[in-house]
């Protein structure tokens, strides 16, 4: 519930680039390739390179696809030049390239130049254990439709792709190739409310929550003085979506799309003629505009949206809560602002002006409130005795 995790794709960013790609063959019929979901929301998939077919993290926000030092040197690594890319913050990064190095996803061969690098500490003890990352470069001139909710990659065919789409809706999209030409990513075109176009890096490898720039979250309606908004984002006319976000400070681009945010939908991309579509974005449990004039106390009726804030080492931290009846028992879920994960409410229970829960996240932490009208105040955990703190609530609707 209080832990924001950093993602380790947007460290790793574009990190050695200049790729020239070439299809070995091409593909018959749609094909959908299974993606297999690690720690946290980082998936992988199975590529084949040399003689071995091996997990490599399924990454959009990569830029560049990477082999490990182990590969390259099974392969007979043909030495390239010297790629370039550069990190979120701006930092310029460098590394050497293998030519022409196959690789094979599905029925889908490639020929392109990759770079070269061990991502085990990249990341980190709790990341998956892979050989390689395959970028969009890798796809580079196709059609493909990425559902990670249920954890595939569909490789299209013009009448597939075009049956697909018919029920999604555009969005702008930029797709950028790097200094050198030869990296790939997409930035999803979000419309401030001044008109001005803002444009988010499109990231299944960013673990943390949405980031975006000071100045765009002011142009997008948030509060730059809180580390976490809630922002209501613009995608296309019709197209609007409340994306849990983390202000990112010294950061080059305007925002980055979180894979939690990515995984809310299935989105399909032409990656030759530059145009990319999504379907229904689902929603996540959020604050109601204003207040309901009309909310009854807690007392009278628990059931409804609470804004809730606990104090953390001194700092708070603000969630909504939702409490449902669900056959006959009180059910909830809570979301930290700004976060992506929502956590199940247990034990809900009141008596008289009292509202306890146990919030799982995942162990069981206990909230306890005691209500005057619409405003709570309590404690959660042990109220700070080993492990918590104080905790006020205001039902909002």
């Amino acid at each position: 519930m209080f832990t924001i995790l950093l993602s380790p794709m947007n460290r790793f960013a574009a990190a050695a680039a200049l790729i020239s790609l070439s299809f070995a063959s091409s593909l018959p019929a749609q094909e959908a390739i299974p993606l297999k979901r690690g720690p946290g929301r980082l998936r992988t998939i199975q590529v084949r390179v040399g003689r071995d077919t091996v997990n490599f993290l399924f990454d959009t926000g990569g830029g560049v696809t990477v082999i490990s030092p182990r590969d390259s040197e099974a392969i007979g690594c043909v030495p390239g030049g010297v790629g370039f890319g550069v990190r979120l913050t701006g930092e310029v990064l460098s590394g050497r390239l293998c030519a022409n190095v196959k690789l094979g996803v599905g029925s889908l061969e490639v020929t392109e130049d990759a770079g070269v690098m061990g991502l085990a500490k990249l990341l980190g003890p709790r990341g998956p254990a892979v050989r390689g990352l395959i970028s969009l470069a890798s796809f580079r001139g196709r059609l493909l439709t990425v559902d990670l909710a249920h954890d595939r990659l569909v490789l299209e065919t013009p009448s597939t792709f075009a049956e697909r789409t018919r029920g999604m809706t555009e969005v702008p999209v930029r797709l950028a190739t790097g200094e050198g030409g030869g990296q790939l990513t997409a930035y999803v075109g979000v419309r401030a409310q001044n008109g001005a176009m803002l444009w988010m890096e499109w990231d299944s490898g960013n673990m943390a929550s949405t980031l975006v720039a000071p100045y765009a979250v002011a142009l997008l309606g948030g509060d730059t003085t809180q580390r976490a908004n809630d922002l209501r984002l613009s995608f296309a006319e019709g197209l609007a979506a409340t994306v849990p976000s983390q202000v990112k400070k010294d950061m080059i681009h305007d925002g980055v799309l979180s894979a939690a945010f990515v995984e809310r939908a299935v989105w399909s991309l032409d990656l030759e003629r530059g145009r990319m579509f999504v379907g229904p974005i689902s929603p996540v449990i959020e604050l109601p505009a204003s207040s309901a004039t009309g909310a009854r106390t807690p007392r009278e009726d628990p059931l409804g949206t609470y804004e809730s804030v606990v104090m953390v080492g001194g700092h708070p931290q603000r969630a909504v809560i939702r409490i449902e009846r669900l056959n006959g028992a009180l059910t909830g879920r809570s979301r930290p602002i700004g976060e992506d994960d929502e956590f199940e409410l247990r034990d809900i229970a009141t008596n008289g002006n009292e509202l306890s829960y146990r919030v799982m996240i995942p162990n069981p932490v206990p909230v306890h409130l005691t209500f005057e009208g619409l405003r709570g105040t309590g404690t959660w955990g042990d109220g700070g005795v080993t492990r918590g703190g104080t905790a006020t609530a205001v039902k909002r609707e």
